[in-house]
Protein backbone atom coordinates (compact mmCIF):
# COMPACT_ATOMS: atom_id res chain seq x y z
CA UNK A 1 0.00 0.00 0.00
CA UNK A 2 1.38 3.23 -1.02
CA UNK A 3 1.60 5.96 1.76
CA UNK A 4 0.20 8.85 2.06
CA UNK A 5 2.26 12.07 1.44
CA UNK A 6 -0.24 14.37 3.51
CA UNK A 7 0.54 12.18 6.64
CA UNK A 8 3.26 11.36 8.96
CA UNK A 9 3.15 8.58 11.16
CA UNK A 10 4.11 8.81 14.33
CA UNK A 11 5.06 5.93 16.69
CA UNK A 12 3.80 6.57 20.09
CA UNK A 13 6.40 6.44 22.72
CA UNK A 14 5.75 5.07 25.82
CA UNK A 15 5.77 6.98 29.30
CA UNK A 16 9.05 6.36 31.71
CA UNK A 17 8.27 4.53 34.67
CA UNK A 18 7.85 7.29 36.97
CA UNK A 19 5.06 8.87 34.81
CA UNK A 20 3.17 5.53 34.46
CA UNK A 21 3.11 5.15 38.16
CA UNK A 22 2.22 8.82 38.40
CA UNK A 23 -0.62 8.21 36.45
CA UNK A 24 -1.30 4.94 38.54
CA UNK A 25 -1.39 6.70 41.56
CA UNK A 26 -4.04 9.54 40.62
CA UNK A 27 -6.36 7.33 39.53
CA UNK A 28 -5.96 5.47 42.52
CA UNK A 29 -6.48 8.53 44.43
CA UNK A 30 -9.20 9.65 42.94
CA UNK A 31 -11.05 6.47 42.96
CA UNK A 32 -10.29 6.69 46.51
CA UNK A 33 -11.64 10.67 47.14
CA UNK A 34 -14.93 9.06 45.39
CA UNK A 35 -15.11 6.72 47.87
CA UNK A 36 -14.51 8.90 50.72
CA UNK A 37 -16.74 11.25 49.95
CA UNK A 38 -19.52 9.04 48.94
CA UNK A 39 -18.99 7.43 52.80
CA UNK A 40 -18.61 11.08 53.92
CA UNK A 41 -22.01 12.00 52.66
CA UNK A 42 -23.57 8.67 53.37
CA UNK A 43 -22.81 9.45 57.02
CA UNK A 44 -22.64 12.95 57.62
CA UNK A 45 -25.31 14.15 55.44
CA UNK A 46 -27.30 11.69 53.63
CA UNK A 47 -29.15 10.49 57.06
CA UNK A 48 -30.55 14.30 57.70
CA UNK A 49 -31.81 15.29 54.26
CA UNK A 50 -35.10 15.46 54.82
CA UNK A 51 -37.53 15.00 52.05
CA UNK A 52 -41.31 15.75 52.33
CA UNK A 53 -43.55 13.97 49.66
CA UNK A 54 -47.16 15.14 48.87
CA UNK A 55 -49.64 12.71 47.71
CA UNK A 56 -53.25 11.99 46.77
CA UNK A 57 -54.84 9.43 48.37
CA UNK A 58 -58.38 8.55 46.06
CA UNK A 59 -60.42 6.62 47.98
CA UNK A 60 -63.77 4.64 47.02
CA UNK A 61 -66.99 6.05 48.71
CA UNK A 62 -64.97 8.83 50.39
CA UNK A 63 -67.57 11.29 51.85
CA UNK A 64 -68.19 14.71 50.54
CA UNK A 65 -66.59 16.01 53.51
CA UNK A 66 -63.49 14.30 53.45
CA UNK A 67 -63.01 15.29 49.99
CA UNK A 68 -59.44 17.53 50.33
CA UNK A 69 -58.92 16.10 53.77
CA UNK A 70 -54.92 16.15 54.65
CA UNK A 71 -53.10 13.39 55.97
CA UNK A 72 -49.75 13.86 58.08
CA UNK A 73 -47.57 10.46 57.76
CA UNK A 74 -44.29 10.23 59.89
CA UNK A 75 -42.61 6.59 61.15
CA UNK A 76 -39.85 5.41 62.30
CA UNK A 77 -38.16 8.20 64.76
CA UNK A 78 -36.17 5.35 66.40
CA UNK A 79 -35.38 7.88 69.17
CA UNK A 80 -32.45 6.88 70.88
CA UNK A 81 -28.61 7.32 71.27
CA UNK A 82 -27.96 6.98 67.81
CA UNK A 83 -30.76 9.08 66.10
CA UNK A 84 -29.77 12.95 67.10
CA UNK A 85 -32.70 14.41 69.15
CA UNK A 86 -31.69 17.97 67.38
CA UNK A 87 -32.34 16.31 64.08
CA UNK A 88 -35.72 14.35 64.94
CA UNK A 89 -36.85 17.82 66.46
CA UNK A 90 -36.23 19.79 63.41
CA UNK A 91 -37.82 17.86 61.62
CA UNK A 92 -40.99 17.43 63.68
CA UNK A 93 -41.26 20.94 64.30
CA UNK A 94 -40.92 21.43 60.48
CA UNK A 95 -43.85 18.96 60.05
CA UNK A 96 -46.29 20.63 62.78
CA UNK A 97 -45.91 23.68 61.08
CA UNK A 98 -47.38 21.81 57.82
CA UNK A 99 -51.54 22.17 57.05
CA UNK A 100 -53.04 19.20 57.42
CA UNK A 101 -56.13 17.87 59.27
CA UNK A 102 -54.66 14.59 60.94
CA UNK A 103 -50.70 13.02 61.71
CA UNK A 104 -50.44 9.37 61.77
CA UNK A 105 -47.52 7.90 63.17
CA UNK A 106 -46.83 4.04 62.21
CA UNK A 107 -44.33 2.91 65.19
CA UNK A 108 -40.91 2.69 66.38
CA UNK A 109 -40.93 5.73 68.44
CA UNK A 110 -37.98 4.55 70.35
CA UNK A 111 -35.41 1.46 70.30
CA UNK A 112 -36.38 -0.56 72.83
CA UNK A 113 -34.99 1.17 75.73
CA UNK A 114 -37.49 2.99 78.64
CA UNK A 115 -34.94 5.76 78.79
CA UNK A 116 -36.11 6.99 75.56
CA UNK A 117 -39.74 7.10 75.72
CA UNK A 118 -39.44 10.63 77.63
CA UNK A 119 -37.92 12.10 74.59
CA UNK A 120 -40.06 10.54 71.95
CA UNK A 121 -43.35 11.59 73.99
CA UNK A 122 -42.19 15.29 73.62
CA UNK A 123 -41.27 14.85 70.20
CA UNK A 124 -44.52 13.14 69.27
CA UNK A 125 -46.37 16.45 70.94
CA UNK A 126 -44.59 19.01 68.21
CA UNK A 127 -47.21 17.79 66.05
CA UNK A 128 -50.64 19.42 66.11
CA UNK A 129 -53.50 17.12 67.39
CA UNK A 130 -55.55 15.49 66.72
CA UNK A 131 -52.67 12.16 65.91
CA UNK A 132 -53.34 9.06 66.09
CA UNK A 133 -50.25 6.14 66.08
CA UNK A 134 -49.85 2.51 66.10
CA UNK A 135 -46.45 0.73 67.41
CA UNK A 136 -43.62 -1.55 65.62
CA UNK A 137 -41.60 -3.59 66.78
CA UNK A 138 -38.85 -1.80 69.13
CA UNK A 139 -41.79 -0.28 70.81
CA UNK A 140 -42.84 -3.33 72.87
CA UNK A 141 -40.00 -4.78 74.79
CA UNK A 142 -36.73 -3.82 76.29
CA UNK A 143 -34.59 -6.54 75.00
CA UNK A 144 -33.89 -8.37 71.40
CA UNK A 145 -35.60 -11.03 72.53
CA UNK A 146 -39.12 -10.88 72.54
CA UNK A 147 -41.12 -8.69 70.30
CA UNK A 148 -44.16 -9.21 72.53
CA UNK A 149 -44.05 -7.98 75.82
CA UNK A 150 -45.58 -4.34 77.10
CA UNK A 151 -42.20 -3.42 79.13
CA UNK A 152 -41.67 -0.04 76.93
CA UNK A 153 -45.26 -0.31 75.07
CA UNK A 154 -47.41 0.42 78.55
CA UNK A 155 -45.56 3.32 79.54
CA UNK A 156 -45.36 4.96 76.36
CA UNK A 157 -48.85 4.84 75.20
CA UNK A 158 -49.73 6.24 79.01
CA UNK A 159 -47.20 8.99 78.50
CA UNK A 160 -48.32 9.47 74.82
CA UNK A 161 -52.38 9.79 76.16
CA UNK A 162 -51.51 12.11 78.62
CA UNK A 163 -50.31 14.55 75.33
CA UNK A 164 -53.85 13.51 73.18
CA UNK A 165 -51.75 11.40 70.89
CA UNK A 166 -53.87 8.07 70.55
CA UNK A 167 -52.02 4.50 70.07
CA UNK A 168 -54.53 2.09 68.05
CA UNK A 169 -53.86 -1.34 69.63
CA UNK A 170 -55.95 -3.42 66.92
CA UNK A 171 -58.88 -0.97 67.36
CA UNK A 172 -60.96 1.07 65.19
CA UNK A 173 -60.97 5.33 65.52
CA UNK A 174 -63.89 7.20 63.38
CA UNK A 175 -63.16 9.98 62.36
CA UNK A 176 -66.58 12.57 62.04
CA UNK A 177 -67.23 15.70 59.94
CA UNK A 178 -70.08 17.50 59.40
CA UNK A 179 -72.06 14.19 60.39
CA UNK A 180 -70.03 11.43 57.55
CA UNK A 181 -67.58 9.54 58.79
CA UNK A 182 -64.05 7.74 57.58
CA UNK A 183 -62.30 5.19 59.87
CA UNK A 184 -58.68 4.99 61.14
CA UNK A 185 -57.72 1.30 61.96
CA UNK A 186 -54.46 0.65 63.97
CA UNK A 187 -52.73 -2.72 64.04
CA UNK A 188 -50.84 -3.90 66.87
CA UNK A 189 -46.99 -4.94 64.52
CA UNK A 190 -47.21 -8.39 62.84
CA UNK A 191 -44.10 -9.35 64.95
CA UNK A 192 -45.31 -9.66 67.98
CA UNK A 193 -47.96 -12.53 67.73
CA UNK A 194 -51.40 -9.91 68.53
CA UNK A 195 -52.05 -8.79 65.43
CA UNK A 196 -55.70 -9.35 64.48
CA UNK A 197 -57.74 -7.82 61.76
CA UNK A 198 -61.11 -9.62 63.31
CA UNK A 199 -60.62 -6.89 66.37
CA UNK A 200 -59.52 -4.25 64.75
CA UNK A 201 -62.33 -4.12 62.35
CA UNK A 202 -65.25 -5.08 63.87
CA UNK A 203 -66.38 -1.60 64.87
CA UNK A 204 -66.65 -0.82 60.97
CA UNK A 205 -70.11 -1.12 59.12
CA UNK A 206 -69.25 -2.90 56.12
CA UNK A 207 -68.70 -0.89 53.33
CA UNK A 208 -67.15 2.19 54.97
CA UNK A 209 -63.85 3.33 54.08
CA UNK A 210 -61.07 2.42 55.97
CA UNK A 211 -57.33 3.77 55.91
CA UNK A 212 -54.90 1.19 57.92
CA UNK A 213 -52.40 2.36 59.87
CA UNK A 214 -49.41 -0.79 60.49
CA UNK A 215 -45.71 -0.90 61.17
CA UNK A 216 -44.93 -3.60 59.28
CA UNK A 217 -46.01 -4.52 55.01
CA UNK A 218 -45.86 -8.01 55.73
CA UNK A 219 -49.07 -7.54 57.04
CA UNK A 220 -51.37 -5.96 53.75
CA UNK A 221 -52.88 -9.03 52.26
CA UNK A 222 -54.53 -9.27 55.79
CA UNK A 223 -55.49 -5.65 55.63
CA UNK A 224 -56.71 -6.23 51.54
CA UNK A 225 -58.72 -8.86 52.70
CA UNK A 226 -60.16 -7.36 55.76
CA UNK A 227 -61.55 -4.76 53.56
CA UNK A 228 -58.74 -1.53 54.15
CA UNK A 229 -58.47 0.56 51.10
CA UNK A 230 -55.26 2.00 51.85
CA UNK A 231 -52.49 1.36 54.91
CA UNK A 232 -50.01 3.26 55.59
CA UNK A 233 -46.61 1.58 56.93
CA UNK A 234 -42.97 1.87 57.82
CA UNK A 235 -40.20 -0.25 59.25
CA UNK A 236 -38.18 -0.44 56.20
CA UNK A 237 -36.34 2.92 56.09
CA UNK A 238 -36.85 2.30 52.43
CA UNK A 239 -33.65 0.05 52.71
CA UNK A 240 -31.46 2.62 53.94
CA UNK A 241 -28.68 1.89 51.58
CA UNK A 242 -29.94 1.44 47.88
CA UNK A 243 -27.28 0.02 45.49
CA UNK A 244 -27.48 0.57 41.79
CA UNK A 245 -28.55 -2.59 40.01
CA UNK A 246 -29.74 -4.20 43.80
CA UNK A 247 -31.90 -1.74 45.12
CA UNK A 248 -32.32 -2.07 48.87
CA UNK A 249 -29.65 -4.57 50.09
CA UNK A 250 -31.56 -4.38 54.45
CA UNK A 251 -35.31 -4.90 54.59
CA UNK A 252 -35.98 -6.81 57.35
CA UNK A 253 -39.27 -8.43 56.43
CA UNK A 254 -40.29 -11.18 54.59
CA UNK A 255 -41.65 -9.46 51.11
CA UNK A 256 -39.01 -7.51 50.48
CA UNK A 257 -40.67 -6.82 47.30
CA UNK A 258 -42.25 -3.94 49.87
CA UNK A 259 -39.54 -1.56 50.29
CA UNK A 260 -40.75 1.64 49.67
CA UNK A 261 -43.52 4.05 47.69
CA UNK A 262 -46.95 3.00 46.55
CA UNK A 263 -48.03 -0.38 46.08
CA UNK A 264 -51.53 -2.36 45.25
CA UNK A 265 -52.11 -5.32 46.74
CA UNK A 266 -55.43 -6.60 45.33
CA UNK A 267 -57.97 -3.95 46.59
CA UNK A 268 -55.76 -1.96 48.84
CA UNK A 269 -53.04 0.49 47.94
CA UNK A 270 -49.91 0.33 50.36
CA UNK A 271 -47.87 3.04 50.82
CA UNK A 272 -44.16 2.28 52.76
CA UNK A 273 -42.37 5.84 54.03
CA UNK A 274 -38.62 5.49 54.34
CA UNK A 275 -39.06 6.91 57.55
CA UNK A 276 -37.63 10.05 59.55
CA UNK A 277 -35.35 8.05 61.56
CA UNK A 278 -32.35 5.21 62.00
CA UNK A 279 -30.91 2.76 63.82
CA UNK A 280 -27.44 2.84 61.69
CA UNK A 281 -26.36 5.95 60.70
CA UNK A 282 -25.92 5.54 56.86
CA UNK A 283 -28.48 6.46 53.84
CA UNK A 284 -27.50 6.40 50.49
CA UNK A 285 -29.82 7.13 47.72
CA UNK A 286 -32.71 6.74 50.18
CA UNK A 287 -33.04 10.11 51.64
CA UNK A 288 -35.64 9.84 54.59
CA UNK A 289 -39.00 10.96 54.03
CA UNK A 290 -42.42 12.96 56.02
CA UNK A 291 -45.21 12.27 53.57
CA UNK A 292 -48.37 14.07 53.36
CA UNK A 293 -51.81 12.29 51.43
CA UNK A 294 -54.36 14.47 50.12
CA UNK A 295 -58.20 12.56 50.02
CA UNK A 296 -60.43 12.72 47.00
CA UNK A 297 -62.66 11.12 45.92
CA UNK A 298 -62.54 7.53 43.17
Amino acid sequence: MTEDPRYTFIQPQRPSAFWAYLRSSVNAMGTVACAVATLGHSYFRAPFDLEFVELPMPIRGLPRAFDGFRILHVTDFHTNRGTPVWYLRRALERAGQLPYDLAVITGDFVTHRLEHVDAAVELSALLRGPVLGVFGNHDYAETWETWSSDAVARPLAEKLAARGIRILRNEAFPLERDGQRLWIVGMEDWWTGRFSTKDAFAPVPPGEPVIALTHNADSIFALDQAGAQWALAGHTHGGQIRLPFFESIMVPQEHKEFDMGLFQVGGCKLYVSRGVGFRRRARFRCRPEITMFTLKSQ
